[in-house]
C-alpha cells in the first residue's frame, strides 16, 4: 500500500515536472516568434518610412521638374505669343504699305470707277467679287502668233452673271455713239475737218488741257480753250477684253463661264456723256443709275449659278485688287478698302 502510495507520487511528480518544462519550452518559443514579430514589425515600419521617403522626394523633384518645365513652357509660349505679335504688326504694316502703293499705282480711273461699281453692288444686294486693274496674257504663249498681253479695267463676277466694266475717266464732255452736231448743232463748225466713225465706235472727247478753264452746266460750256480728240471704240476694247479674259477661264477653270458681257463707264464727275444705251452689243454707263440698271439687268439676272470661287481664283494671280461683296465679302477682303 505503502509502496503504490510512492509510486503514485513520483508519477504525479514527474507529470507536474514534465508539464512545467513543457509550459517553459512553449513559453520561451512565444517569446521568441514574439520577439521575432516585434522585429519583422520594426523593419517592415523602417521600410516603409524609407519608401515613403523615397516617393515624397521623387514626388517633390517631380513637382520641382514640372513647375520647372512649366515655366520654360510659360516663357517660350510667351516668347511665340510676342513673335506673332510682331508678326501680324508687321502684317498690318506691310498691307498698310500695300494699300499705299496699290493706291499710287492704280489709276484714277481704276479707283473711281471701282468705287462706283462697288457701292451699286453693295445697293443691289450682289454676291460676288470685282477684280480691278487685271493684267493677263494667255498660258502657253510660247506660241508667238497667239501671244498678246492686256490690260482689263475690271471684271465683275457675282453668282448669277459676269462682265468686263471698261472705266473711262474722260472729263468735261464725251459723244459716244450720237453725232455731236446732232445734239450740239453749235459744233458742227468745229467738226467739218474732223474724222469722226461713230458707226465704227469711235467716241468724240472735248476736254481742256487745263481743267481750270472749264465748267459745264447743262451740256453747255464757256468759250475757252478746248481740245477735240478722237478716241478709238472702248466698246470694242472691252469685247477683246472680254473674249481674252473667257478663252483664260475657261482654260484655267473649264466649264466656269460662257459668256461675258461687256461695259463702259463713264466715271469722270461733272463730265456731261452724251451716248447711246449701247454700242455694238455693249452697254454705255455714264450715271450711277445707268450703271445701276445695268447690274440689275438682264446681265446678272440669270437663272444659272456661277462658280464664283473657281473665276476668280483662276485670275487671282493677275489682278491688282480683288473685293468681295455679299456672300463673299470676308473671302476677298480688299487691300483698298
Amino acid at each position: 500500500m505503502a509502496t503504490s502510495i510512492i509510486v503514485l507520487s513520483l508519477i504525479i511528480v514527474a507529470l507536474i515536472a514534465l508539464g512545467y518544462l513543457a509550459f517553459k519550452h512553449w513559453n520561451n518559443k512565444f517569446a521568441r516568434l514574439h520577439e521575432e514579430h516585434q522585429n519583422a514589425t520594426t523593419l517592415a515600419q523602417q521600410r516603409a518610412a524609407e519608401v515613403e521617403q523615397r516617393f515624397n522626394r521623387s514626388q517633390a523633384d517631380g513637382k520641382s521638374a514640372h513647375d520647372e518645365e512649366l515655366r520654360r513652357l510659360e516663357a517660350k509660349w510667351g516668347e511665340k505669343v510676342a513673335e506673332g505679335k510682331r508678326t501680324i504688326e508687321l502684317v498690318r504694316r506691310e498691307k498698310s504699305l500695300i494699300a499705299g502703293q496699290l493706291t499710287n499705282t492704280f489709276h484714277t480711273s481704276d479707283l473711281m470707277s471701282r468705287r462706283q461699281i462697288i457701292d451699286a453692288c453693295h445697293k443691289l444686294q450682289l454676291d460676288g467679287a470685282l477684280l480691278t486693274n487685271i493684267h493677263f496674257s494667255p498660258d502657253g504663249h510660247d506660241q508667238s502668233e497667239k501671244y498678246f498681253y492686256s490690260q482689263a479695267d475690271h471684271l465683275l463676277v457675282t453668282s448669277r452673271g459676269i462682265s468686263v466694266i471698261e472705266g473711262k475717266y474722260w472729263s468735261m464732255m464725251v459723244f459716244d455713239g450720237v453725232r455731236p452736231e446732232q445734239k450740239l448743232p453749235e459744233l458742227e463748225p468745229l467738226l467739218q475737218n474732223l474724222k469722226l466713225d461713230v458707226r465704227n465706235g469711235e467716241v468724240l472727247h472735248i476736254w481742256a488741257p487745263d481743267a481750270r478753264l472749264y465748267r459745264t452746266s447743262e451740256a453747255k460750256w464757256t468759250e475757252q480753250k478746248v481740245s477735240l480728240q478722237v478716241r478709238p471704240s472702248p466698246h470694242k476694247q472691252a469685247k477683246m477684253h472680254a473674249r481674252r479674259l473667257n478663252q483664260l477661264i475657261s482654260e484655267r477653270a473649264p466649264s466656269s463661264v460662257n459668256w461675258i458681257d461687256t461695259c463702259v463707264l463713264y466715271s469722270y464727275p461733272g463730265a456731261v456723256v452724251h451716248h447711246s444705251r449701247t454700242a455694238n452689243g455693249t452697254t454705255i454707263a455714264a450715271t450711277k443709275d445707268e450703271l445701276e440698271a445695268f447690274l440689275a439687268g438682264p446681265t446678272f439676272s440669270k437663272q444659272n449659278r456661277l462658280d464664283v470661287k473657281a473665276i476668280v481664283e483662276s485670275l487671282q494671280g493677275e489682278s491688282g485688287d480683288i473685293v468681295g461683296f455679299g456672300e463673299w465679302r470676308e473671302k476677298w477682303p480688299s487691300n483698298l478698302s
